[in-house]
């Protein structure tokens, strides 16, 4: 295990020293042996836990005539929604997932789309907050 950290890990004291040589380590580690194992707090594992536990319920809980409508293509290339191929099954979320129309089905665990949404808003206004910085930034070199 290289990358990651434990509920008893101590404080980390040069964070950015850590997450090079994590990202050093994983690499390594992908390159060798062809995979690697990230250790991650069981705060961490839980929430993955949970999404995985949903897109199951999810998945399980529609018809597949309904599984087949919840697909929307955004850009030409990238989709969001549902897919298989021969043994799978699986959702692809990300930013696009928000257009989509969500089927309404009183079985379908809405908790799905909430988790994605809400991470969504927190990632857009990280981003934003990110642009605001970098604009200050701009602005204050600017009157040097």
């Amino acid at each position: 295990m290289c990358v990651g950290a434990s509920d008893e890990s101590p404080p980390h004291t040069d964070a950015v020293e850590d997450r090079r040589k994590a990202f050093k380590c994983f690499w390594e580690s992908l390159r060798a042996q062809g995979w690697t194992k990230i250790r991650v707090t069981r705060k961490q594992a839980e929430i993955v836990r949970r999404a995985y536990s949903a897109v199951h319920q999810f998945i399980c809980s529609i018809s597949t005539q309904k599984k087949k409508k919840f697909f929307y293509r955004f850009d030409g290339f990238r989709y969001v929604g549902y897919a298989n191929d021969r043994g799978r099954e699986w959702l692809q979320l990300r930013s696009g997932c928000q257009e989509m129309t969500w089927p309404e089905d009183p079985a379908v665990d809405q908790r799905l789309y909430s988790m994605y949404k809400s991470d969504y808003k927190e990632r857009e206004k990280e981003k934003e907050d990110k642009e605001k910085v970098t604009e200050e930034r701009e602005r204050e070199r600017g009157e040097r």
